[in-house]
């Protein structure tokens, strides 16, 4: 636990990463209790003890989501906070994401950081950076497939690596194609033209014939003086609204696609390589060594030591 708590301190604070992903994986190492190392016992205790609650709240509220979240089917689904399980997969004729040491995958998360080594042989250099992918993928379940956006998401992945290149090291978490994937957000049901603002496309277009203007020339130059006159260019734009109506027509016939992403209220939004009980069941028996970790802190500040 101590050289988990250390790495999440380094991933958290050596940049300046405040993510909300990294921090919560903080509290859930109990990471905080590194201030009784640190710190005078009179300013560790109180902070651990503020700690050791707030992280308490953060896991009993994710176990009783996770274990009180009834498992919805995709193809079912209502709109709104919901749980579903299946395998993660690429979405079609997206190619595997790929960083230098890692396998193809869906996502990853990779902390390079200079090659410092200190207490527990820990990477306490200066962190360089952090790098988190950000392209959608699928979950899939026997009743069909949900659009995952990952962004803002509390990721616990079941694959990690380290490697070193010269004098920095990498650490990685990801995901990859096939995993059996868990996600607890905020679904919606989109189609593909929901936010499509017709006369925005209709000038895209026309900027687009534009790029081609010997080709513009030939379809609308109708005096052939090599320029369009006010009458052609006006064929020129009905013609674009037209065929963008026709692409319009044909998006409105595909069926509507489900997303699931990051609650805007500010609820959880996980995903993790693990089913729902022993996820569950993990954040349980963490809010319950927080609780405990809470409650020995007060007693030992509170008899004077």
């Amino acid at each position: 636990m101590a050289l988990r708590a250390i790495t999440d301190l380094s991933t958290v604070l050596q940049a300046g990463h405040l993510s909300r992903t990294g921090w919560v994986n903080f509290a859930c190492s109990a990471g905080y209790l590194l201030v009784l190392v640190f710190l005078p016992s009179s300013i560790g205790l109180p902070i651990a003890m503020v700690a050791s609650v707030i992280a308490w709240r953060l896991t009993h509220r994710r176990a009783h989501l996770v274990l009180d979240t009834p498992t919805a089917r995709i193809h079912s689904a209502a709109q709104g906070y919901v749980e579903l399980c299946g395998v993660a997969e690429l979405m079609d004729g997206a190619t595997p994401l790929q960083y230098a040491g890692l396998p193809g995958c869906v996502w990853f998360q990779v902390v390079a950081s200079e090659q410092n080594y200190g207490w527990l042989d820990t990477p306490l250099g200066r962190q360089q950076s952090v790098r988190v992918s950000e392209d959608t993928f699928w979950i899939r379940d026997a009743t069909g497939v949900c659009i995952i956006d990952p962004d803002h998401a509390e990721v616990l992945a079941c694959h990690a690596r380290r490697w070193s290149v010269g004098e920095h090291r990498y650490m990685a978490k990801y995901i990859r194609p096939g995993d059996p994937l868990y996600v607890l957000g905020e679904l919606q049901t989109v189609r593909i033209d929901a936010n499509l603002d017709e006369a925005e496309e209709v000038r895209e277009l026309l900027r687009e014939w534009k790029r081609d203007p010997a080709s513009l020339l030939q379809r609308f130059d109708r005096n052939a003086d090599g320029r369009l006159n006010e009458t052609e260019w006006a064929e020129a734009r009905a013609a674009a609204v037209d065929e963008v109506e026709r692409r319009r027509e044909q998006l409105s016939r595909q069926p509507a696609l489900n997303l699931i992403k990051a609650p805007a209220d500010g609820r959880p939004f996980l995903l993790a390589t693990e089913d729902p009980q022993g996820l569950g069941r993990r954040y349980l028996r963490w809010s319950w060594l927080h609780l405990f970790i809470a409650l020995a802190t007060s007693v030992y500040a509170l008899a004077g030591h």
